[in-house]
């Protein structure tokens, strides 16, 4: 059994975490269970006792050069958890380790150093990647915002005694900004969303769940009805520490299953793929947006609009490092079979370049027009009305995402509200925030009501229905004349000029170029000519 001190008694879920050989865990799952003070222990332990292989261990006569850290995201939350959790115990309290409270260091008389830090972005990690550390727990581990941290911290893990087994070990509740990280990594046994796939070994990683019946609280009424006063969602994470519900949220109403009997009603916001590969119309409206990046991930997906109004995206690319020219190219690929309406592409595009003079909207557009694909279209980036869109149209059914679609299904449940501003989505660089704000571009860009029926296939399905020979008849007098009344109505609005229905037929990039160019001329005489 590896403790820290004698007065150290361990749960049995606590002692499930010691116990466990793995080189990464993580450590709780719900709240209450004593995750803090197993951090701190294992720092302790580390410092001070080797493991004997029969599940106890032996003090460490010599220990020099053999360092821990503990961390939490910022001061305040050091010094309130894992440093007073210290203060508590006999190694303090009486004396048996010095304590630098400028430094937040405990040297222990073996010689070995336990130091307590806080990290809350890449800066304030800066300061511990070129020390070296026998253990590195972070409590609380989940306030980080994705795994490129922890990874960071990898590098430092390292000491100079050469029986010392390296390891790393975090505590966290679900939700949280890094929820979809850590549930990847530790629950579900896969890479991070981002991460290459040969930086994640799933043998090194394990999670020991726990709840506070694991814990000093298990008969602690008044704190359990404290956790029953949260939101539902919020009660299954930290009573449950269920890591299917994100505490926390802002698309709070996802559901891949339909339940009009839970509280509230669930229904599926996803479709087969399939399904709407028989059921789409030629006539549907479809559309793409872009999410453009290069270090960051660009997303890209289609959607289409039924003539009820409801909108689907069915296709999907996610992808890193890929020229603006090439997934240009990779666009047309998937778009064959389709007739595209516009193209949403990214604010930050338009004065963004990679390895060429031009824009990547110039070079994207450039692609398009040789393959008869409209230019792309600067999409909206309202935030705040745009996520507000997402959430209404997926919580009424109005919207729903293609299974293919895997990414955008694992990263929107995971978008957090924006502790600052409510209204908005936390940004986090994850691959979730690229998926999303494509996403969001898609679906806020476009707000058109339904896809219009052609009048050949208006005037097929109303003679359909008529009961007979007459009452086609009227039906047919009764079209063409809503036809011919409309068509008077709006007659001489929103005329195209000559020039742009000439582009609209033009079938290469000089023809084009040359109309744009008479536009700009005809613009600027006049300005020329205004008194």
């Amino acid at each position: 059994m590896i403790v820290g001190v004698s007065t150290y008694k361990p749960f049995p879920a606590q002692m499930r975490f010691h116990s466990d050989p793995r080189k990464f865990r993580l450590f709780g799952g719900a709240r209450g269970p004593g995750k803090s003070r197993a951090i701190l222990e294992e720092g302790i332990a580390a410092c001070n006792f080797i493991p004997d292989g029969k599940g106890g261990s032996v003090y460490r006569e010599n220990a020099e050069g053999l360092n821990a850290l503990v961390l939490r995201t910022s001061l305040t939350d050091l010094e309130g958890s894992v440093i007073s959790k210290f203060k508590e115990s006999d190694w303090f309290k009486k004396g048996v380790a010095k304590w630098s409270d400028q430094k937040k260091t405990a040297t222990f008389p073996n010689g070995s150093m336990l130091k307590f830090g806080y990290a809350a972005n890449s800066v304030d990690l800066a300061q511990y990647l070129g020390q070296e550390y026998a253990f590195i727990g972070w409590d609380e581990i989940g306030l980080a915002k994705d795994y490129k941290m922890f990874v960071e911290l990898m590098g430092s893990l390292r000491c100079p005694i050469p029986d010392v087994v390296c390891r790393m070990a975090g505590s966290a509740n679900p939700g949280g900004v890094g929820h979809a990280w850590l549930k990847a990594m530790f629950v579900d046994g896969k890479p991070a969303p981002g991460m290459e796939p040969h930086q994640y070994k799933r043998e090194h990683y394990s999670y020991i769940p726990a709840t506070y019946l694991d814990g000093p609280y298990k008969d602690d009424q008044p704190y359990l009805d404290n956790l029953l006063m949260q939101p539902k969602a919020v009660q299954r994470a930290w009573i449950l520490g269920d890591w299917n519900i994100v505490a926390g949220a802002y698309f709070d109403c996802w559901s891949m299953i339909d339940d009009p009997s839970a509280d509230p009603p669930q229904i599926d916001m996803t479709f087969d793929p399939l399904w709407l590969e028989s059921e789409r119309k030629s006539w549907w409206d479809v559309w793409i947006s872009i999410d453009w990046g290069f270090q960051h991930h660009a997303a890209v997906y289609w959607y289409t609009l039924d003539s009820h109004g409801n909108c689907y995206t069915f296709r999907e690319i996610v992808v890193k490092k890929q020229g603006s020219r090439a997934l240009a190219k990779a666009i047309i690929e998937n778009s064959r079979d389709l007739s595209i309406d516009a193209i949403y592409l990214s604010p930050d595009a338009k004065s963004k370049h990679d390895y060429d003079a031009n824009s990547i909207k110039q070079q994207m557009d450039d692609i398009f027009l040789d393959s008869d694909l409209p230019c792309t279209t600067i999409a909206s980036d309202d935030r705040k009305a745009g996520w507000l869109l997402m959430h209404q149209m997926l919580s009424s059914g109005q919207w729903k995402i293609g299974r293919n679609c895997r990414e955008a299904l694992a990263g929107l449940p995971t978008l957090m509200i924006n502790p600052a501003n409510i209204e908005d989505v936390l940004k986090v660089d994850a691959i979730a925030d690229d998926v999303g704000d494509a996403l969001r571009y898609g679906i806020f860009s476009r707000r058109a009501s339904f896809s219009v029926k052609p009048r050949a296939v208006r005037r097929q399905e109303t003679l359909a229905a008529a009961p007979n020979m007459q009452a086609m008849y009227m039906a047919d007098l009764r079209l063409k004349e809503q036809e011919e009344k409309k068509a008077k109505q709006f007659s001489n609005i929103g005329r195209i000029p000559s020039w742009r229905a000439k582009l609209s037929m033009g079938r290469n990039r000089q023809a084009r170029r040359f109309f744009k160019a008479v536009e700009d001329l005809t613009k600027d005489k006049a300005d020329v000519d205004k008194p």
